[in-house]
């Protein structure tokens, strides 16, 4: 009679059928199906559908249709011999005593189940037992006598590490701002943000052991790009789409061993004493719990109420909350609540630093960088006749450029015009303080007091009838108005939705944003029109 099962192992689930006298040779099938280690205990649980609970089950006691899981982990012995091998590289001796040798305490169980872990090894001949019978005796007359105290090896260090865990759970919470903000947006990585994942995964990685088999490898890297599928390399068709940060936390561990350093320690192997690597569980972000939080918060709102209040600390919390904020901007919070909990969030500055720490870009600088090769080709636009205003605009603009100020004349009059190219009308996201009754109740605002051109007048950013930030000219205006967008996460309207995809796969140079059927249009009119 077969006997299916369906058993999970991790991320993998599998149907598996095995005749009733077989069921012994469950166990050496799991380890080549799941390809588990073989120095790996291997322990099977049985949902029980009468108590709704796990329960340990052997081979022999599972029936048909049973849901099983497998859970492993190394033995004792396999875990200090695999340590202990860390000397190759890096010269340390794990679990051992001033000799050198394994205590002898690690074998004296207690509990009568796990007695069989040195049995099996000692059982193996009368002869090799009558031997081990023979040295208790030698050490228990030697353990009367007082031991010379020894001195350590001063490149002997213990290093306790942790046996790995069933399931892999890649550390989010030890992620940046930016990285988890990225990931999370299903954007690739930089190059930056790459070293920052890896540097991430080592450390959680370390604790675990200094030699990773290529399993540990594989099932790490299959976590991730499960967690995050933006990561998955697809380009090579020979590759598992995993691969490349298998190689990548390969190549991590490699050159770490290489620099022959200890971690957690202030010593390296030549015995010189050297600051230790802050690793990313040992950054602010990493110890903050909800009270933690909530403090921060209550300070920021006291701090907000001051005239001069502590901009560099406010940053910092703001860094430290950036988690908690998202997450109730994304429970779609009314902006009045918001203010009363984050209120340093409506300033221009952490407004900019908010979509920064979003996206990675820091919008009015790229902006500005990348308006410069649009300039020339939207003052050289030939408007059609329905759109006197634009050049009449443009033509004002030309009148007021001088020497001194050209180039900013210029940029802004180009940017102002970006809707006119684009054949859309700006009057629903920019425009003249509008009254109270005509406001959008949700739609973020540019109000422009008074032209484009003055800089003595401020640049208003209006959301829900309420003022959220102010510019002090008309690009920094722009670049606000589209990270309220991002910040607030709200829905850009209907008529303006092509000239936010220009400001953001044109001008910021947004990976994961590609030009529109109606930008794409608007640019190769551009590029006919420059000199």
């Amino acid at each position: 009679m077969a006997v299916n099962c369906l058993v999970t192992y991790g991320a993998d689930t599998r149907v598996i059928a095995m005749q009733q006298g077989r069921l012994g040779e469950m166990i050496p099938k799991l380890q080549t199906l799941f390809n588990i280690p073989p120095n790996y205990i291997i322990k099977l649980k049985r949902f029980s559908d009468d108590w709704q609970e796990w329960i340990n089950v052997e081979p022999l006691e599972l029936k048909n249709r049973d849901k099983v899981r497998v859970e492993t982990c190394m033995s004792l012995l396999d875990l200090t011999m695999e340590t202990s091998s860390t000397t190759d590289d890096a010269d340390v001796s794990v679990f051992t005593d001033d000799s050198g040798c394994l205590p002898q305490n690690i074998f004296e169980e207690s509990d009568e189940s796990d007695k069989g872990w040195v049995d099996v090894e000692s059982a193996s001949s009368t002869e090799g037992q009558a031997q081990q019978s023979q040295q208790r005796k030698r050490e228990a007359e030697t353990e009367s006598q007082p031991t010379p105290p020894s001195k350590k090896p001063a490149n002997k260090i213990n290093v306790p590490f942790k046996p790995w865990p069933v399931t892999i759970n890649i550390p989010e919470s030890n992620m940046s701002p930016t990285l988890w903000a990225t990931l999370r947006q299903g954007i690739f990585p930089s190059d930056k943000l790459r070293k920052q994942l890896i540097q991430m995964l080592f450390d959680y990685m370390w604790q675990f052991g200094s030699h990773p088999s290529r399993y540990h490898y594989e099932i790490v890297a299959q976590q991730l790009v499960k967690d995050y599928p933006c990561l998955a390399q697809t380009s090579v068709p020979s590759a598992k789409p995993y691969d490349y940060w298998k190689m990548k936390l390969s190549d991590k561990f490699r050159n770490e061993r290489k620099s022959s350093r200890v971690r957690g320690t202030v010593q390296d192997l030549g015995g010189k004493n050297q600051k230790p690597q802050e690793s990313a569980a040992n950054r602010p972000l990493a110890g903050e719990d909800d009270d933690s939080i909530r403090m921060h918060m209550k300070w920021m709102q006291d701090e907000s109420r001051k005239k001069t209040p502590d901009r560099k600390r406010v940053k910092k919390l703001m860094d430290i909350t950036f988690k908690h904020r998202r997450e109730d901007v994304d429970k779609k919070m009314l902006v009045p609540q918001l203010e009363e909990k984050y209120p340093f969030l409506f300033t221009a500055a952490e407004i900019h630093n908010e979509f920064q720490r979003m996206t990675g870009i820091e919008a009015v600088a790229t902006i500005s960088e990348n308006l410069k090769p649009f300039i020339e080709p939207i003052w050289g636009y030939v408007f059609p006749g329905d759109q006197k205003e634009a050049e009449q605009f443009r033509k004002r603009a030309a009148e007021s450029v001088t020497l001194q100020n050209a180039e900013e004349i210029k940029a802004t009059a180009a940017l102002f015009l970006l809707p006119s190219v684009l054949k859309k009308n700006r009057s629903e996201v920019m425009g003249q303080p509008k009254t109270p009754e005509n406001m959008d109740a949700v739609s973020p605002y540019l109000e422009i007091e008074s032209t484009v051109f003055d800089t003595n007048k401020p640049f208003t950013i209006r959301a829900e009838k309420r003022v959220i930030a102010r510019a002090t000219s008309f690009l920094e205006g722009v670049a606000l108005l589209l990270e309220t967008y991002y910040v607030f996460s709200m829905q850009y309207p209907k008529s303006a939705k092509d000239m936010f995809n220009f400001l953001e796969s044109c001008l910021m140079r947004m990976e994961a944003v590609k030009p529109s059927r109606c930008v794409s249009s608007a640019l190769i009119k551009l590029k006919a029109c420059e000199k």
